[in-house]
């Protein structure tokens, strides 16, 4: 009973407050830019700068594919995600055991 006497005024304030702040309105000021050469505005070079070329339709459809990897590339590649696997668990049980260490 005495915790829902001390919610009571602790809502109707964090009711009450922003009714309060949206009545009151803010107060802006606009400065002018004193020599308006401040702000100026470049144009883009040639149009030759954004070269655009047309593709056939064929042209679209071709795909160049990468070399595919050689074995020991492979045998790497599984080493290093292996390896990544193992620091990720070694942080995360770490991480734990240091959190339970501080409760």
């Amino acid at each position: 009973m005495l915790t829902v006497v001390r919610l009571v005024p602790i809502v109707l304030l964090a009711l009450a407050l922003p009714a309060l702040a949206a009545n009151e309105p803010a107060e802006q000021s606009v400065t002018p830019i004193v020599p308006r050469v401040e702000q100026r505005v470049d144009p883009i070079g040639q149009p030759s700068e954004q070269h655009v070329e047309a593709l056939s339709p064929e042209a679209a459809q071709q795909v160049q594919g990468t070399a595919p990897h050689g074995a020991v590339h492979r045998v790497a590649d599984g080493i290093v995600k292996a390896g990544v696997v193992v620091l990720g668990t070694a942080i995360a049980i770490g991480t734990t055991l240091a959190s339970l260490l501080f409760l």
